[in-house]
């Protein structure tokens, strides 16, 4: 019996901090469904009352109340199941709701973690803000060694194969035998595994049957609203082992979802949805909250740096110009430095393109409509080609500017890109979120 800072066992009783309490609940958790089935509700209170303690004894960072209550919510629900679904929108600090709930009242709590690489840098950080104490791998490439100790971040492009698709490559089934018996898993922008049929798909869902095998979290991230997407929120159930617990099976789903066998597959018909039923299904394994509902919890605004990645070849030219640079003089005294000023930006602007179309993306598949601005007109011109775009320079006449902050006011475009220069006068686009 879990009870008020002790355990009872038999006849022997023994008083524990609060942080042995919450480790010793995680780790004969397998044990509980079993053995105290009938009493589920008094687990759960406990549960609640330590998840509070091990809030505040695990983060630093203050966590604002919505964050609080995903982690007591995760707290709780960990005993059931080993796997939560984070629906709440971009900016509400998913990253740090699901970095003081992984590490479990530790420092040093092995993760694996896989995101976008221009969230790479977020994790790191706020890993480093909750006090975590190992080393931090960040994984750009194909061949990395699992067997170190701390938190390993990679994309899931980097997952590797399974032993059936046949090629000459580490398989999964020795991936798996390398990671740390007592890892847990973080899976941000989670929607990237929404289709059944794409590798990383099907490699991922062989990673999380690891995971649940073990009895050990999955923290599944994601802003996208799935509700509006019914087949691919399914997709994503069923790759954390969730569909059934939510909707007990396929035709329980397609009744709630209004769902129908058409001339094309299954169609969805919107107005036999079932709201009432579809939100209580979901509060099981899901939590979400947008920013309307919070206003009052969020900063007037919130700055992100995103760290990022050059290229060998680019490296390589702006060493070669700092090799020349006198540093008994002033950088802007220097006519090597001045001459060379415009491709010194311009090369890394263009080496920040990739993370941002990773942003972008991100906020396409959340539908938020999104602004980027640059001061070079290439970056502008890329970005401002994305599918459902629109982009702002010196070389766009009047009437098409107009028209294009017409178009994105109304909601009919997904994002603006415009230089600094071209977007600092006479823009008003109020339908940014």
């Amino acid at each position: 019996l879990v009870s008020d800072g002790f355990i009872s066992s038999g006849n022997d009783t023994f008083k524990v901090s609060p942080e042995d309490m919450l480790r010793w609940v995680w780790e004969n958790n397998y044990e509980v469904p079993e053995i105290l089935e009938d009493f589920e509700e008094q687990v759960i209170s406990h549960a609640d009352h330590w998840a509070v303690i091990a809030e505040s004894a695990v983060s630093p960072i203050k966590l604002k109340d919505y964050q609080g209550k995903f982690v007591r919510k995760t707290y709780n629900r960990i005993l059931t199941q080993q796997a939560i679904l984070n629906c709440c929108e971009p900016g509400t600090g998913k990253t740090i709701m699901a970095l003081t709930t992984a590490m479990k009242g530790r420092r040093d709590t092995p993760l694996l973690i896989l995101a976008p690489n221009a969230a790479h840098g977020t994790f790191a950080r706020d890993l480093r803000k909750l006090g975590y104490q190992e080393d931090i791998h960040i994984i750009t490439g194909k061949d990395f060694d699992l067997t170190k100790s701390g938190a390993i971040i990679m994309t899931y492009d980097s997952l590797p194969p399974i032993a059936k698709e046949g090629l000459n490559k580490k398989p999964m089934e020795a991936f798996l035998e390398d990671l740390h018996p007592q890892c847990e898993l973080i899976a941000d922008e989670f929607h990237q595994v929404k289709n059944n049929k794409a590798k990383k798909t099907i490699r991922f869902r062989t990673l999380a049957k690891r995971f649940i095998k073990n009895k050990k979290t999955i923290l599944a991230l994601t802003g996208t609203p799935i509700m509006n997407r019914p087949n691919e929120l399914w997709n994503l159930l069923v790759n954390l082992g969730l569909h059934k617990r939510a909707f007990g099976d396929y035709q329980g789903f397609l009744y709630m979802f209004g769902g129908y066998k058409g001339r094309f597959g299954i169609e969805f018909n919107e107005s036999a949805r079932k709201p009432h039923l579809i939100k209580k299904a979901l509060s099981r394994i899901m939590y979400r909250v947008t920013k309307s509902e919070i206003l009052d919890q969020l900063p007037d605004i919130s700055i992100k740096e995103v760290p990022v990645d050059i290229s060998k070849d680019q490296k390589k030219a702006l060493d070669n110009i700092y090799s020349q640079v006198d540093h008994d003089k002033p950088i802007l005294e220097q006519k090597l430095i001045l001459q060379n000023l415009s491709k010194i930006k311009e090369a890394l602007a263009v080496s920040k393109i990739p993370y941002a179309e990773e942003i972008c993306a991100s906020y396409e598949e959340a539908e938020i409509p999104l602004l980027v601005c640059s001061d070079h007109v290439n970056v502008v011109q890329k970005i401002g080609k994305r599918k459902g775009w629109a982009y702002i320079d010196g070389s766009v006449s009047q009437k098409d500017r107009d028209n294009i902050q017409e178009l994105f006011n109304q909601g009919l475009l997904r994002g603006v890109a415009f230089t600094i220069k071209a977007g600092g006068i006479g823009m008003n686009l109020h339908g940014a979120a």
